[in-house]
C-alpha cells in the first residue's frame, strides 16, 4: 500500500453523517466491514477495528440513505492512498477510481451535495 504521510486534496472532505449505511471493502473476494469517517466525490476516509490486508486496490460498496431514496454504490474501484493505526483501530484514506463512469461520478456528487446541504451536527 502506498503510505503517503501528507495527502494533499483539492476538494475538502465532509464529515460523514448517519445516512451512510454499512460500508464494505472487497479484497480478493473477501468482504470487510468499515465505517465512513469523511467523504467527498473523489474519496473517503474509512475506519476499521482491525487492519485490512496490505494492498493498493479494492472494491467498495455502500448505500447512502436519503428521504428521497437510497443511493447505492456497488463494487466501485478504489485505491488506498494511506493507512494509519490509531489507538483503537485503523484509518484509511481511499481515492475512488471512477474513470469514465459518469453514473458513479453523478451519484458520488449527489451524495456530497446532500451532506453539504444538511451537514452532521450543524458543521
Amino acid at each position: 500500500m502506498n503510505k503517503i504521510i501528507a495527502e494533499k486534496r483539492n476538494t475538502p472532505r465532509l464529515l460523514c453523517d448517519n445516512n451512510f449505511g454499512e460500508y464494505t471493502v472487497t479484497i480478493d473476494g473477501t468482504v470487510f466491514l468499515a465505517q465512513a469517517i469523511n467523504f467527498n466525490h473523489k474519496g473517503i476516509a474509512l475506519y476499521t477495528d482491525n487492519p485490512l490486508p496490505d494492498i493498493d486496490f479494492a472494491r467498495i460498496s455502500f448505500t447512502y440513505h436519503n428521504e428521497n431514496g437510497d443511493i447505492s454504490i456497488v463494487d466501485l474501484p478504489a485505491k488506498f492512498i494511506h493507512a494509519k493505526k490509531s489507538d483503537d483501530g485503523w484509518q484509511y484514506g481511499i481515492s475512488f477510481q471512477v474513470g469514465n463512469d459518469n453514473v458513479a461520478v453523478t451519484q458520488l456528487k449527489r451524495i456530497e451535495a446532500m451532506i453539504e446541504e444538511d451537514p452532521p451536527c450543524g458543521t
